[in-house]
């Protein structure tokens, strides 16, 4: 089933760091690294995180960290096409995992120029992301030990 259909819930700023001494001012061009993950930290609830973790690189170390985790619930017919008791693995398929991971970068993007509002750093915007480069298949995982059927 590839139209899962889910609902946006949280937003939380994990992280959120600016290490000046490690910002080169006169750098015309910055480089970044960034990283997403998926957990499913409520499964009873129906709650899938996806996570971005977003670091700007000065010459040294990194000069600006950012972690925003975004909640999403799946409506409970969606969800049930996601687990498979048999293999006890949760499974969501690419393109449920590209629009949460969508939603999760635009909303680190709308965090960070908020957080940087009215500094220097505010020139800092996160570049675009091809996402097929990010993931390339459905995502899988097991289900959580509490969770599985014996």
């Amino acid at each position: 089933m590839e139209n899962i259909k889910f609902g946006l819930r949280e937003i939380d700023t994990l992280q959120y760091a600016i290490l000046p001494k490690a910002y080169d001012s006169s750098a015309e061009k910055f480089q970044y690294s960034f990283g997403i993950n998926f957990s499913f930290p409520d499964i009873e609830k129906r709650i899938i995180c996806c996570s971005s973790l977003i670091k700007y690189e000065g010459k040294t170390s990194p000069f600006l960290i950012l972690e925003v985790a975004v909640y999403f619930e799946v409506e409970e017919e969606s969800w049930d096409h996601l687990i498979d008791m048999k293999t006890n693995q949760i499974t969501l398929p690419k393109s449920t995992a590209h629009h949460m991971m969508s939603l999760t970068i635009g909303s680190a993007r709308g965090i960070l120029h908020s957080e940087t509002k009215n500094t220097e750093f505010n020139r800092l915007i996160l570049p675009t992301v091809n996402l097929n480069k990010l993931i390339d298949g459905d995502v899988i995982q097991p289900m959580p030990e509490s969770e599985k059927q014996e």
